[in-house]
């Protein structure tokens, strides 16, 4: 028969010992992943700030807080009977250590910090995330990754499980936390590069992107008109229509060029080319992703974030009409085929699904049969290669229409940028790479006599996902975070050479009806990149990446970039430019944002898709 007076394990005088092993190995592991995270911030901005160990404290003084909600995990565990109800504490624990690696692994890919949004979009696409982090975890520091994260979690387990119930302990443990999470707001960041240094926490905060607008103030924006002068229209110089090829490049950025100012230097083929055809030094894209350049190029708006739209897996939804209608239609009117051609997941983000929506009569990527059998890289793709020898086939064998819109998406350079046919994982080495292949492919198209009557655009779909570093910002300033390159080869109306002015990813549609011989229009947001007259807009945007509920804009004659805070109703400016330009570039973007309402779909995309009511 037991004794009743015998204390019981959690209570026994050796318990608090016995908890030291699991304390030790979840810090063990706690530490490995800290330092692998002040090693990727030294990567980043401590090298390109000159100063590697300065980056040092402001990291680990950011992430004093999840370690602090670590400590409390543990209090709270200390004030509870041992049990089921310990299962909250720990499940609070490890979601923080999860969300840590998570969000480093994001960094060391991307160079971008974890946004829980995003794991609601991109987490449904597991073939996809998991075709660019597989070789993250191949390497060492990816191995590093995951037995930090092995220690850490069954560590921070094994302590909340075996920790006695003791109120000292567990006051012990409160003091402890709440001390971290002092030091951690004594000690803010102020700092261009904050979003590197912040916990993963701190950087999830509720911001106002996702602030909805009242019935009040959408009704007063649909009821105001835009300026009514903005808007000009032309009518075509009657000259003979041409072909169009589209080609964009997956990261390629201004950065990447010499002939842009870039060190880089990884693209000399394409800056040759450049240098016999028509280029644009100041060219920006307009968002800060894939879906973002497509939307930009295709549709003609700047991609700008409805209410909930990070969160959503239709990347696409709510820009499904074109600010020029039926914008595709009037090309097969004109007798145009339009094509797009990628190697990519069409599944992905549904971007197949839009793109047939948009009116394009010959959509694929992946699952095409040319690329059957040949290696595959990240979102299954085959390479840049492979794609432009698709294409070509298609020219010579199944094209059916002497007129042709064809628009190519390249993949190879997206991180962790591996240059395809070897182990090797350098971002100068893939661009390199893929700069050949361009090469070759512009001059395949030369073989076939393409520019005798059509027109090839390359340009990058966004800046390459990677931290800019002082000299870049030294030479390209503001523009350092969104400038791409933008060559034109063949007879555009255009004088060969450099073409001054800033100009955007908008700019494009008008310029291509102006060579299918159709009458375009410009405004304020949205200038004409081709033809005889040719001309930027007024207001270029570019919807930030690291800070999500920002929006940075030029105006013509301004030499400073300006930053638009969306916020619902309370959208600002942080230091506005001088009116009429502050209203009219403060209500273009409400209005475009207003006009974005929910669609029907999965659970997901049911609450937070968005449809484009109208064209701005």
């Amino acid at each position: 028969m037991p004794r009743m007076d015998r204390p019981s394990w959690h209570t026994h005088p050796r318990a608090p010992r016995r908890v030291w092993p699991w304390l030790l190995l979840g810090l063990c592991g706690w530490f490995v992943l800290l330092a692998l995270r002040v090693l990727a911030v030294r990567a980043g901005p401590g090298i390109y700030g000159g100063c590697e160990s300065c980056v040092d404290a402001p990291v680990i003084l950011s992430d004093l807080l999840p370690t602090a909600l670590l400590l409390a995990s543990v209090a709270a565990a200390g004030l509870l009977r041992p049990g089921a109800w310990r299962m909250l504490p720990m499940a609070v624990a490890l979601g923080v250590i999860v969300l840590y690696l998570i969000d480093l692994g994001i960094y060391l890919i991307f160079g971008m910090r974890l946004r829980l949004t995003d794991l609601l979009r991109y987490g449904g696409e597991t073939r996809s995330t998991w075709s660019v982090v597989a070789p993250l975890l191949a390497q060492p520091r990816g191995v590093a990754m995951v037995a930090g994260l092995l220690l850490a979690l069954s560590g921070w387990a094994g302590l909340i499980w075996t920790v006695p119930r003791r109120a000292v302990l567990a006051l012990g443990s409160i003091a402890a936390a709440s001390a971290l999470a002092a030091a951690t707001f004594a000690a803010p960041l102020e700092s261009v590069d904050a979003y590197t240094y912040r916990d993963v926490l701190r950087n999830n905060r509720p911001d106002g992107v996702d602030r909805a607008y009242s019935p009040a103030f959408r009704a007063a924006l649909m009821a105001a008109s835009p300026e009514p002068a903005a808007r000009q229209c032309i009518q075509p110089a009657s000259g003979p229509a041409r072909s169009v090829i589209l080609l964009v490049v997956e990261g390629l950025s201004a950065y990447h060029s010499r002939l842009l100012g870039g060190t880089q230097d990884s693209t000399p083929k394409l800056d040759a080319w450049s240098r016999r055809a028509s280029y644009f030094p100041d060219f920006h894209a307009n968002g800060f992703t894939t879906d973002g350049g497509l939307i930009a190029l295709l549709t003609g708006h700047v991609p700008l974030p409805a209410i909930g739209r990070y969160a959503s897996t239709h990347a696409y939804a709510g820009y499904e009409k074109v600010a020029v209608p039926d914008l595709l239609a009037q090309l097969a009117a004109t007798g145009y085929g339009t094509q797009f051609f990628t190697t990519g997941d069409l599944g992905f983000l549904d971007k197949g699904q839009w793109l047939r929506g948009l009116g394009f009569g010959h959509v694929e990527g992946a699952d095409s049969p040319f690329y059957e059998n040949l290696p595959r890289g990240g979102f299954n793709a085959a390479s840049d290669q492979a794609l432009f020898a698709r294409y070509l086939d298609w020219y010579d064998h199944e094209r059916t229409q002497t007129l042709n819109f064809s628009a190519l998406l390249t993949v190879s350079t997206h991180p962790p940028f591996t240059v395809p046919g070897t182990e090797l994982r350098d971002e100068a080495g893939a661009f390199g790479w893929a700069d050949a292949q361009i090469d070759q492919f512009i001059s395949a198209l030369r073989q076939r006599h393409y520019f005798d009557h059509g027109v090839l655009l390359v340009t990058g779909d966004h800046r390459a996902m990677t931290t800019p570093r002082p000299e870049q910002i030294a030479h390209l300033g503001a523009g350092a975070i969104s400038r791409v390159p933008m060559v034109v080869s063949g007879p555009a109306g255009l004088p060969a050479g450099p073409h001054a002015g800033r100009w955007q990813q908008t700019d494009f549609i008008a310029g291509l009806l102006d060579l299918a011989d159709r009458p375009s229009c410009t405004d304020a947001f949205r200038g004409r990149l081709l033809g005889a007259q040719a001309q930027p807009a007024r207001y270029v945007l570019h919807v930030e990446g690291a800070e999500r509920d920002q929006v940075r804009v030029w105006i013509a004659g301004d030499t400073q970039a300006r930053e638009l805070v969306l916020d619902g109703d309370d959208t600002r400016w942080i230091a506005p430019p001088p009116e009429p330009d502050a209203r009219v570039v403060l209500d273009h973007v409400n209005r475009a944002r207003a006009r974005l309402a929910p669609v029907p779909g999965d659970f997901i995309g049911g609450l937070i898709g968005r449809r484009l009511d109208a064209a701005p």
